[in-house]
């Protein structure tokens, strides 16, 4: 049967393959060895890790010049900052970490023990989730809490910021949920991956990793992440850390339901009927999405929709227009999925907002991005859910009764010492009262011209054709700082090349045929402190190209940059934006 809007586009028996692949159980990876992973957790703990690679990074942005011309740009370095054995490494044993946890996984804030901030005891409720945004009010400061980072799509100064102003997790004091799309854009995919399953792989219960729609292969290849890991090894070597990577995104969990009451994830909601928490946890997460067959979304791929779908202002959940893919999925499709598990929030990124916030639905729905200078949006946002001390309870008590011990034919439960059956500890009267709701905490930041979108050697370079070059001088100066000598002898034919592969569109032909009568010239050559205590649309380039929407309340056109800094820039900008308007929105 064909595509319909009527009639399914599927015959029984696709169907039912495509329900067994759907909820096929996959097969774990390779277990590390102890010994590696315990070695790699002694690299990662005295070595500084943290601070190597903020010292690198600073050396990497520069002010450099765009092909011929004399104009500059702040921009950065395409260097590699962690040597591909560590890399490897990290892949392997954080791979595996992510195979051991469930699609949705369940996490318990740290309670707020010390005195709260005014703002945050004033909106202490026992119904619902307040969301504080402090924009227009100081900073609290670091919050016990856990930490929600959305989209930061290779920008590492993004996820630096937020580590140094929250600090690094803790058990007992700070957990991370990180919302996806780590890859792509930024010119630092690698270390933000990296990174962040570095902290995973230090403090495995402090850490928590979501899967995004560039976490995929066919997108992860046709973006700037490939072409990253190409140009910053060589070849050979990125091409094999690539396949690592995808096999490490299809490990990432997707959902997180933060202290029973907050539900994040990537995109969305499903428009499949009856997609809720279970089904979720059932499905397998480790492939990549089907793509949309035709418009009946109730026999939509459910992971697509996941890391895919966005929230709609008005009318029924449908198909998405916007970006070709996917569900625009309404309120009454939000109150139902937050019911069914009584929860009370729905958080997820994949969408650059204003001021990286942005509430919908009545409250039920927010959209967070940390992607600070993302097009013409300069301040970031994260958000820490903090859980108020519970009130004050009855001095009644009763007997704790002793913890069952397991038998020969069991394993014992990892509760530490069994307890003591004469202990007797509070419990709280039928009369007590209920337990205060989590408080979602929002802080937005900014970040320094040289992370910014539109300033990227590889998005420069899909956009104007020219080559970014950096000064000499600074590419001297990291090369000394360098423990190891990295071949990148990629020349600007291969990253033609690599422009084609990647760019997969109507377009990429003329552009690469401009790129090419230009003079060819080769690629330049290939203080943080810490330390591990123990311890409207996000379509880049296409962004402003829409479809029309019968139910959309207004469309917002948004440019990559309303004041590029450089006319070179300027200019490419008008001349890519013409070539795209008849091309569908990709995120």
């Amino acid at each position: 049967m064909g595509n319909s809007f009527s009639r399914c586009p599927f015959t029984t028996e696709q169907l039912a393959a495509r329900e067994a692949k759907f909820f096929a159980k996959p097969k774990l990876p390779p277990r590390p060895s102890d010994e590696e992973i315990a070695a790699l957790r002694q690299e990662l703990a005295t070595g500084d890790f943290l601070g190597v690679i903020d010292r690198r990074m600073d050396m990497l942005y520069v002010t450099s010049s765009v092909g011929s011309s004399k104009e500059s740009l702040p921009t950065v370095m395409m260097k590699p900052v962690i040597h591909a054995p560590l890399v490897e490494s990290i892949l392997r044993v954080g791979t595996y970490l992510l195979s051991q946890e469930p699609n949705v996984v369940r996490v318990t804030s740290p309670e707020h023990t010390g005195k709260l901030h005014t703002s945050i005891r004033r909106r202490l409720s026992t119904t619902s989730v307040p969301m504080i945004d402090f924009a227009d009010l100081p900073a609290p400061g670091p919050l016990p809490g856990t930490v929600i980072v959305g989209d930061t799509h290779g920008t590492y100064e993004a996820v630096r910021q937020i580590l140094r102003r929250e600090g690094l997790p803790k058990e007992g004091k700070r957990t991370y949920v990180f919302n996806g799309d780590y890859v792509d854009r930024g010119s630092f995919s690698t270390e933000v991956y990296i990174v962040i399953l570095a902290l995973k792989v230090m403090t495995p219960n402090c850490v928590y990793m979501l899967r995004g729609n560039h976490e995929t292969k066919e997108i992860a290849e046709s973006y700037t992440f490939l072409q990253e890991l190409r140009y910053k090894y060589d070849l050979e070597t990125g091409s094999r850390l690539f396949d690592m990577f995808v096999e490490s995104f299809r490990w990432l969990s997707l959902v997180a339901v933060i202290d029973k009451a907050v539900c994040v994830l990537h995109g969305g909601l499903s428009g499949r009927p009856g997609c809720d928490l279970a089904m979720i946890d059932r499905m397998n997460r480790c492939r990549d999405p089907e793509k949309t067959p035709g418009r009946r979304i109730e026999f939509f791929d459910p992971l697509q929709d996941i890391l895919w779908s966005d929230p709609a202002h008005r009318g029924p959940t449908r198909f998405n227009l916007l970006r070709g893919a996917s569900v625009l999925f309404n309120s009454d499709t939000v109150e139902e999925f937050l019911a069914k598990d009584d929860l009370s929030i729905l958080i997820r990124s994949h969408s650059c907002v204003p001021n990286g916030f942005e509430e919908s639905h009545k409250g039920l729905t927010y959209t967070l991005f940390s992607v600070p200078s993302y097009q013409d949006v300069s301040p970031a946002a994260y958000v820490t859910m903090v859980r108020p001390p519970a009130p004050k309870a009855s001095s009644k008590s009763t007997p704790v009764p002793p913890i069952p011990t397991a038998s020969a034919e069991t394993d014992t439960p990892d509760v530490g010492e069994p307890a003591d059956a004469s202990q007797e500890a509070p419990v709280p009267s039928p009369d007590a009262p209920p337990s205060y709701m989590p408080i979602g905490v929002v802080q937005h930041f900014a970040c320094i011209p040289n992370v910014a979108i539109v300033n990227q050697p590889c998005v420069v370079m899909a956009i104007t054709g020219m080559l970014v070059q950096p000064p000499q001088e600074a590419v001297d100066r990291y090369a000394s700082e360098e423990d190891e000598i990295f071949s990148l002898s990629m020349s600007q034919a291969d990253l033609l090349a690599e422009l084609d592969m990647a760019m997969g569109t109507e377009g990429a032909d003329d552009i690469s045929s401009q790129i090419r009568g230009d003079e060819s010239s080769p690629a330049s050559p290939g203080d943080g402190g810490y330390e591990f205590g123990c311890a409207k649309g996000d379509g880049g380039l296409m962004d402003g190209i829409v479809e029309e929407d019968p139910h959309q309340d207004e469309v917002v056109e948004t440019d990559i940059e309303d004041e590029p800094v450089s006319s070179v820039v300027s200019e490419a900008m008008e001349a890519i934006t013409e070539r795209v308007e008849s091309m569908s929105i990709k995120a």
